[in-house]
């Protein structure tokens, strides 16, 4: 894992900069051109899927459908669901939770990856940024060890631990390497230093920069060394000869995908992926869906 500073992104932030611009940032900024670059032959918007605990992660369409609402580029949950922002929806009795804002789950991830992948002439070199205010970069955490019930005097462990019986003792032990284990891992390497992110838009967004490969933007480097973000996806993502960007705003309840229209049909004709070609004047604020704010379908 390599952090590298701003340069390999600069691209990114001067194509975004005039959409965050004084005054025009609450017309433009929440479009896609505000969150990928525009010099792409074509672009995709991938919904995040809709969770369903216990079961399989159900699709905005499967939602839209049982409300009588439509799917297009512009599509709001809220206004699919008839709900309020950031609320669930119910589907078929059960009460689903609504998109995750800010990542794109595993699955959709892998599929994503193995596209991408193979439509870069640099594949083993791929930049992966990640925002800076996430709270597992800058926070603390903790690890608590609960003891069985009716163990026996005797044993001790360093630090006291008296009375343990030698099979809680083992146990407690195996905890204690555990958290050992995460005291090391916390110590993964400090965010970048003011200068060293990629700024866009004067602070709008701060991006911490890492070198890798095609196969790390299935898995980021930071979700080893960085405890708690086993889950997040690249924020923003693109090979060395810029052949495609991929941009998971922390505010959006999708990532968009900039490329050639080789690249951009894959992705929206992937059976895994729920994916839609947008253009760069596509708003994605949660007022963008005229169509279904006008009524059913």
């Amino acid at each position: 894992m390599e952090l590298v500073g701003s340069s390999p992104g600069q691209w990114i932030a001067d194509a975004l900069a005039p959409y965050h611009s004084r005054g025009r940032r609450a017309t433009l900024g929440s479009t896609v051109a505000g969150t990928v670059p525009e010099c792409f032959e074509a672009h995709a918007r991938i919904l995040h899927r809709v969770d369903n605990y216990p079961g399989e992660p159900r699709r905005w369409a499967d939602v839209a459908a049982a409300n009588g609402k439509a799917i297009h580029p512009a599509v709001q949950f809220a206004t699919i669901a008839g709900t309020g922002v950031g609320e669930g929806a119910m589907l078929e009795g059960r009460l689903l939770a609504p998109p995750r804002e800010g990542e794109l789950d595993g699955g959709q991830l892998c599929t994503l990856a193995g596209i991408l992948s193979g439509l870069t002439g640099t594949p083993g070199e791929v930049f992966l940024a990640v925002w800076n205010g996430w709270g597992w970069l800058n926070g603390g955490s903790s690890v608590s060890v609960s003891l069985v019930e009716g163990s026996s005097p005797g044993a001790s462990f360093p630090g006291g631990g008296q009375g343990i019986d030698s099979d809680n003792l083992a146990l407690l032990q195996q905890a204690w390497g555990q958290a050992m284990e995460h005291a090391r891992l916390s110590q993964a390497p400090a965010p970048a230093a003011a200068g060293q992110t990629l700024d866009v838009a004067g602070g709008f967004r701060e991006y911490l920069v890492f070198r890798g490969t095609a196969h790390n933007l299935a898995t980021p480097p930071w979700t080893a060394a960085y405890p708690g973000a086993d889950s997040q996806s690249p924020n923003l993502a693109w090979p060395a000869d810029h052949a495609w960007c991929v941009a998971t705003e922390i505010d959006f309840d999708s990532t968009l995908v900039g490329g050639t229209a080789e690249a951009i049909s894959a992705v929206v004709n992937s059976p895994e992926l729920e994916a839609l070609d947008v253009s760069p004047g596509t708003r994605l604020d949660w007022k963008a869906d005229t169509i279904n704010r006008a009524g059913s379908h």
